[in-house]
């Protein structure tokens, strides 16, 4: 029979398998056999967590050590009180953050270690430059892996599965709630214990009444992490809180809070974080005004976008001319007349500052909308105000006229044109011919015509039959010619009417060339009528003949 203490190893060794590690922690190894030591401190060992490199937990607690022990050497603040408590550095656990070269998860053990000074430390939380640090780790991670890349390309050498995927992003994002929601927390529990200790006298003293808080600067990073996690009922919360703690909000906070919403395209909460501003009495900025602005435009509401735009100009707060031009463009896409000339009444303000791009936006979105009168006025106001001009400025004023008809402020901005110097282009040389034609100016007409033969070919039939029936008009019979036989190529078709009136004109000059080359296009148009109309005579035939399923089909059309 062998010994008890024999019998004793036999059986723990084979109940090692099913113990649990809580139990298998509380198994000693101070055994009978002295070879079986090693065997169990390595089974009662805890298992490795399977740690991510790109956790951004990783160093970020031992860096905020670093910074907690700094801010524990400086001097406090001077007070009144004869023992004024000021909370200094947190008093780290034993062995918390204490190093095994043997295993590669510090970063998991240093964020434990956090968790348990947390635990151990309810109302002396870390310093703000802990959660700082933090939370700019968690934001960055988040924006690299999240936003900044595209999905496909997340991890190019390990292939994740999609649910996998979402786990870990929605990981990230509670990360990011949670420790925004630590901070406040449990900064708040510590300033409450802290004006327990202060004399009641100075507890409302700006000094000491947020010494333990977070700064409106951190709050602002909060509010961003959460705009970026895309969180914004929490971030609402943390500008509920700063309003409490602060008084107001920033600006910073309050237009990243917008920002999320514009994205979202969620108008109702946009237009409440509005009402909430009116309320507490803070005035739009820039950065405010673009997200509300913009998503007003996008969603086509003229009448809560005026109302926006009335109380800045009552806090006399200057609206960006980029922000009109923008909301103009949103308007123009959804064809809302009135929202574009109710900006273009505010823009025309900024005109001794509008740029370039500005200018080119605007006479697009005019353009777009058939307000050729718009487009000239906004030129008549660059002409005024001598803002500079290009090529394709006056090609979109140009093209606006020539589909309005407006012949007469073509040729004031030919004028302009010709003061500035531009050399003539395709686009700019059709119209001022056509204006000049229908005008029946000669003398802009023949000067049009000298340039070199072949440098421009019209290639609109339909601009072409006007500038001949405006030069025929005003009987340029020559020049409607010319026209026809340099700058329109052979195989457009002219009206057969348009044909005979300049055979008729040619007729009147009783010279033989034009008679000629009018009778050729005569033919011409003639054969292309009866080409024409003998296939337009097959298809009937072909149908009246065809089958009754054939026919019903042709009348269904």
């Amino acid at each position: 029979m062998p010994p008890l203490t024999a019998i004793g190893v036999r059986l723990a060794t084979r109940q090692l398998n099913v113990i649990t590690h809580h139990q298998r922690r509380g198994l000693r190894t101070s055994l009978a056999v002295a070879s079986r030591k090693h065997t169990i401190a390595i089974a009662r060992r805890a298992p490795t967590p399977t740690y991510a490199k790109y956790d951004p937990f990783l160093d970020l607690v031992a860096s905020a050590d670093q910074e907690t022990q700094a801010t524990a050497r400086e001097s406090p603040p001077v007070t009144t009180q004869r023992t004024p408590v000021i909370p200094g550095g947190i008093a780290r656990p034993p062995g918390a953050l204490r190093q095994d070269p043997g295993r590669g998860d510090d970063g998991e053990r240093r964020w434990q270690a956090y968790r348990q000074l947390r635990c151990l430390h309810p109302n002396m939380p870390p310093e703000n430059a802990v959660f700082r640090g933090l939370l700019r780790a968690l934001v960055e991670h988040y924006r690299t892996r999240w936003i900044a890349q595209d999905p496909i390309s997340i991890e190019p050498i390990v292939v994740v599965d999609r649910s996998l995927l979402h786990l870990s992003q929605a990981d990230a994002v509670t990360r990011l709630r949670l420790v925004c929601n630590h901070w406040m927390v449990l900064r708040a529990r510590a300033q409450t214990a802290y004006l327990a200790t202060l004399d009641p006298s100075l507890r409302d003293d700006p000094a000491y009444s947020t010494l333990m808080l977070p700064t409106p600067e951190d709050m602002e990073v909060m509010v961003e992490a959460l705009s970026v996690a895309d969180l914004p009922a929490n971030a609402h919360e943390v500008i509920v809180k700063m309003r409490e703690w602060y008084r107001q909000p920033t600006h910073r906070a309050l237009a990243a809070l917008l920002q999320t919403h514009r994205r979202r395209r969620n108008v109702p909460a946009l237009l409440a974080v509005v009402k909430d501003m009116r309320t507490w009495g803070v005035g739009h900025t820039t950065e405010t005004l673009r997200p509300v602005l913009l998503t007003l435009a996008r969603a086509n509401m003229l009448e809560p976008l005026e109302k926006v735009v009335k109380l800045t100009y009552e806090h006399v707060v200057d609206i960006d001319a980029a922000i009109l031009t923008d909301a103009a463009g949103q308007f123009t896409q959804r064809g809302n007349e009135a929202a574009v000339e109710y900006l273009y009444k505010l823009i025309v303000y900024h005109m001794p500052h509008l740029t370039t791009p500005l200018l080119e936006a605007w006479f697009r979105a005019v353009g777009a909308l058939k307000r050729s009168d718009l487009g000239l006025d906004l030129f008549r106001r660059m002409v005024h105000h001598q803002r500079p001009f290009n090529e394709p400025l006056f090609e979109l004023v140009l093209g606006q006229l020539v589909d309005a008809r407006n012949y007469v402020a073509i040729s004031e901005v030919h004028e302009e044109y010709i003061r500035q110097g531009f050399d003539l282009t395709i686009g700019t040389w059709r119209a001022f011919l056509e204006a000049a034609a229908q005008r029946g100016d000669v003398d802009q007409i023949n000067l049009l015509l000298a340039v070199p033969e072949g440098l421009f070919m019209l290639r609109s039939p339909f601009q072409a039959n006007r500038i001949v029936a405006g030069l025929l008009n005003h009987k340029q019979v020559h020049s409607a010619v010319r026209f026809l036989d340099v700058w329109v190529p052979n195989d457009f078709f002219l009206p057969h009417s348009l044909c005979r009136q300049l055979l008729d004109e040619a007729t009147l000059t009783e010279d033989a060339e034009l008679i000629d080359f009018a009778k050729s296009l005569v033919r011409f148009t003639e054969r292309i009528h009866y080409r024409l109309s003998a296939q337009r005579r097959r298809r009937e035939q072909k149908i009246n003949q065809g089958p009754l399923r054939q026919r019903r089909r042709h009348l269904k059309r």
